[in-house]
């Protein structure tokens, strides 16, 4: 056939020499597969959604990716955890003796190691002072980047991606300049030269072998994030580059009041202070919030570990805090003398433990200046080291040296349970366990759910339910424990409460109680 100047030639087409088209369906079909693994290695497909919602992850700014923190890892930083503010910094005075200390320390996660408060990070002294660690102790430790939510807008800092020193007076959001003092802001995620410069110390750090990553008062940071979350998307960056890298990251974040569930679940875990009672110093039970910030400064000082926060995040890491104020955590506890100081931090230690949270021991923290207590190598700076006045050195390496068996711990998830019932009736309840211990419930080691308020009662006709004989409840996994229970002849209100159990001793959370009112029928 024959069109303008182009011909086309008809061609007889030999029927033998066909391809097989089954072969060339499975090619294509083993190609398209190759295709998604490495798609699926990048975490590319978290930035799309499939459920039919048509909105992307990152657009929410919802973080879908999964972590990169090994349950060992996590029990590595709540059990041998400890606050080391700036050592790698430049914090704390007389560099030697920090070395000394921590080769005499068996502290082995350094929480807020690098500090970033209105000072970007100094990566060549970070290596250089990580190189004179490891070659003087011979030892490794999880070292942490604190991201800070104050910077120093007049900072002069390089930009190598780029050629050109970073804008940190385009991070600021706006009417926040002079928040943290003279020439401070408070950056924040809406900001694109912010995110290129959490890009770039995140990824430095990441490659020095850092394994941690805290943000300060992430609502400072993401403002937005009831309406407009951002965290996701730098929370997702981060995991995709460590992943790319072959690397173990943590990523936590100061929260205070969040309690949103999906919020709080995009990192690996939530922190803050402890918040000690007025009376006797201790720790103050009950309440969210810190009840000495509430009634001062009427604002809330959450208690991270509190049911209200602690049953909607993956893990609690809490430690003495601080912020430059006479009565925060860290400048009541240097006031305490020598005795006091210890039983405390194994008190405290021991308390937030055997609730599943860890309690990040103090080596080298911030005081407030004022000299009132002991300190380090000046009145601004805390240190356990026994060259200085407080010298916690010795109870702390036996605070973490005497952990041996991990405590059981069970975390409340949820019940179903009627308010209302009937004298004499028969209900059929569910209360729901998580176990976020090391260690794996079986029937045959004792573990069951037990009546409390008051303990071991019969209130319901039944004082425990015994797991089922093919039951192993493993570290992350939840139990329904569905039973029957008998309302009491007589009428009245009763409490429902339980708790799990090894060897008929309580552990960890109580389930949440229920009056339950008993009416006659």
């Amino acid at each position: 056939m024959e069109t303008g100047e182009n011909k086309i030639e008809e061609t007889n087409i030999d029927e033998t020499k066909k391809p097989d088209r089954k072969l060339v369906a499975l090619l294509i079909f083993c190609y398209l597969i190759t295709i998604l693994m490495v798609l699926d290695l990048f975490g590319v497909w978290n930035f799309f959604d499939f459920d039919g919602t048509g909105l992307s992850t990152k657009l929410i700014g919802q973080s879908e990716t999964k972590s990169l923190v090994s349950d060992s890892m996590m029990d590595t930083m709540k059990t041998k955890g400890c606050v080391a503010d700036g050592i790698l910094t430049g914090f704390g005075g007389d560099f030697s003796e920090i070395v000394s200390m921590l080769g005499r320390s068996n502290c082995q996660f350094l929480h807020r190691s690098i500090e970033t408060w209105n000072q970007p990070p100094n990566f060549d002294l970070i290596l250089e002072r990580m190189n004179a660690i490891r070659n003087r102790t011979g030892k490794t430790f999880i070292y942490s980047l604190f991201v800070a939510e104050s910077i120093n807008y007049k900072s002069e800092y390089y930009f190598p991606d780029e050629n050109r020193n970073f804008d940190f007076e385009k991070m600021c959001k706006d009417g926040t300049k002079g928040v943290w003092g003279e020439n401070t802001c408070r950056p924040y995620f809406g900001s694109d030269e912010y995110l290129k410069y959490i890009k770039y110390i995140t990824h430095r750090a990441i490659d020095l072998g850092v394994k941690d990553i805290i943000f300060g008062q992430i609502y400072y940071q993401d403002p937005n994030w009831k309406s407009e979350p951002l965290a996701g998307k730098v929370v997702d960056e981060i995991r995709a580059y460590a992943r790319a890298k072959n690397k173990d990251v943590a990523i936590g974040a100061q929260t205070n009041t969040i309690d949103d569930e999906q919020y709080l679940r995009q990192f690996d875990y939530i922190t803050g202070g402890v918040g000690q009672r007025e009376s006797d110093g201790y720790i103050e039970e009950g309440s969210a919030c810190w009840s000495y910030f509430l009634e001062k400064y009427n604002y809330c000082w959450a208690l991270m570990w509190n049911q209200k926060y602690k049953s909607k995040a993956n893990n609690v890491l809490v430690y003495l805090d601080w912020n430059n104020e006479a009565n925060d955590d860290m400048n009541r506890f240097v006031r305490m003398n020598d005795e006091e100081r210890r039983n405390f931090l194994g008190k405290a230690y021991d308390f937030f433990l055997w609730r599943g949270v860890g309690f990040l021991l103090p080596l080298q923290a911030v005081l407030d200046g004022s000299g009132n207590g002991c300190y380090g190598s000046d009145k601004i700076f805390y240190s356990a080291s026994k060259k200085y006045s407080c010298g916690d050195e010795e109870a702390i390496r036996e605070i973490i040296s005497r952990t041996g068996r991990l405590p059981e711990y069970s975390q409340f998830v949820s019940q179903d349970v009627p308010t209302k019932m009937k004298v004499g009736e028969k209900y059929q309840v569910k209360v729901t366990m998580r176990n976020n211990s090391l260690y794996v419930w079986r029937k045959s080691a004792n573990y069951e759910l037990l009546a409390e308020n008051p303990h071991a009662n019969k209130v319901w006709s039944i004082e425990k339910v015994e797991l089922e004989n093919n039951d192993k409840i493993k570290q992350k996994e939840t139990k329904d424990f569905i039973f029957e229970i008998t309302a009491p002849n007589t009428p009245g209100q009763y409490n429902f409460q339980w708790r799990m159990a090894k060897d008929g001793i309580g552990f960890g959370d109580f389930s949440e109680n229920v009056l339950i009112e008993v009416g006659q029928k």
